[in-house]
């Protein structure tokens, strides 16, 4: 497997075509959004703007992938958003992912993520 911080320097400087072969050459999953917004809380505090750079490459990455990974990824840009003190960008997605969960009957991640931006 990949290390966290390589995927991330690898999922910035990727196009579309070359985040599928990253997919395909490291069997990335919906587990690797969830690794990659566990490690976005590392730097919630000390950086987030680099947080926020973890979350935008989840979401990069999450396009290509199968559902809920998007949604995953959504949840997981929008917390860094928070942490930046960028309300207005983060609300749009936790909204967006709180939908998508609900409507894939999903209510456990909905109640999860409605923590974050009540």
């Amino acid at each position: 497997m990949i290390a966290i911080p390589s995927l991330i320097d690898e999922l910035a400087a990727a196009n579309d075509s070359q985040v599928l072969a990253l997919i395909a050459l490291h069997s990335l999953t919906l587990d690797t959004i969830y690794d990659l917004k566990d490690f976005s809380t590392k730097f919630y505090s000390s950086n987030p703007t680099y947080a926020c750079h973890i979350g935008e490459q989840a979401l990069k990455l999450g396009h290509h992938l199968p559902s809920p990974a998007s949604t995953v990824a959504s949840w997981t840009l929008g917390n860094a958003l928070l942490f930046a003190n960028q309300y207005a960008s983060a609300f749009p997605l936790f909204e967006s992912a709180r939908n998508e969960f609900l409507q894939a009957d999903d209510s456990l991640n909905a109640a999860r993520l409605s923590v974050g931006y009540v």
